[in-house]
């Protein structure tokens, strides 16, 4: 069994100073309308008692990856190591991956029509490699890896802030979704982050999965494509114009 990789994200430690999102920039050749990592910033507590939460937001490769089951042609998928990837090729554009990530971490490019967001630089991967984000953070809020290994690094941080006083810290990511590919230390609770406290698996995405896309791959003269747009728009799913807005 192919082992999962993992990110960890260590609140604590970044300083926002943008390396990460730089440089996924030009390793990935973002386009400029586009972004596939930001530094999202937000103020907890009151004055004088008051906190910058600072966090690194991206892709988080759920285990129940929402965006893999809304594709209508299987463009967006997951490898045996976890990491949600897109298969450019078969992108149609069609957006629904983008309305359907609960935490807003892909964009359609404005040129291509295709759908873009952080892979963990799989090209790196394939050579053996770290993603560009780990490797160019000057404080070592990152660490990539094996995702048991993460877990337990990311444990033992937590205990430390804990130890230092951080009552509040928790981890994020361990079992959201099934568990996702980045793990957060937070410092406070996920939504003074800006992250949902309990994000939902939509039962009707799990319907077009267990009962529509198996009668969408027999029918004669139904695409699956064609099934899956018809049952996702009439569930809200709304796919982007070809203008980047919604239509």
């Amino acid at each position: 069994m192919s082992k999962k990789l993992a990110m960890v994200v260590d609140t604590e430690r970044c300083i926002g100073c943008n390396a990460c999102t730089i440089e996924c920039r030009r390793e990935n050749e973002v386009p400029f309308e586009g972004s596939r990592t930001v530094i999202k910033e937000s103020v907890s507590g009151s004055f004088p008692d008051v906190s910058l939460l600072i966090r690194k937001a991206a892709c988080l490769h759920c285990k129940e990856a929402i965006c893999v089951d809304v594709c209508p042609t299987g463009a967006t998928y997951q490898r045996k190591d976890g990491v949600v990837v897109i298969d450019k090729e078969r992108c149609i554009g069609c957006g629904y991956c983008v309305n359907a990530c609960p935490y807003q971490a892909r964009f359609l490019e404005k040129e291509s029509q295709k759908a873009n967001k952080c892979n963990f630089c799989a090209q790196r991967l394939s050579k053996g490699l770290e993603p560009i984000c780990v490797t160019k953070c000057p404080q070592s809020a990152l660490l990539f890896g094996d995702r048991d290994e993460m877990l337990n690094k990311a444990k033992d941080r937590l205990q430390a802030l804990k130890a230092k006083g951080k009552l509040t810290a928790t981890l994020y990511g361990e079992r959201e979704l099934g568990g996702q590919g980045v793990i957060y230390i937070l410092t406070d609770k996920p939504s003074s982050y800006g992250l949902p406290e309990e994000p939902i698996y939509p039962n009707s995405i799990a319907a077009w999965q267990q009962i529509i896309k198996p009668l969408g791959a027999i029918a004669g003269g139904l695409t699956l494509a064609g099934l899956a747009v018809s049952f996702l728009a009439n569930l809200g799913y709304q796919p982007h114009s070809k203008e980047g807005g919604e239509e």
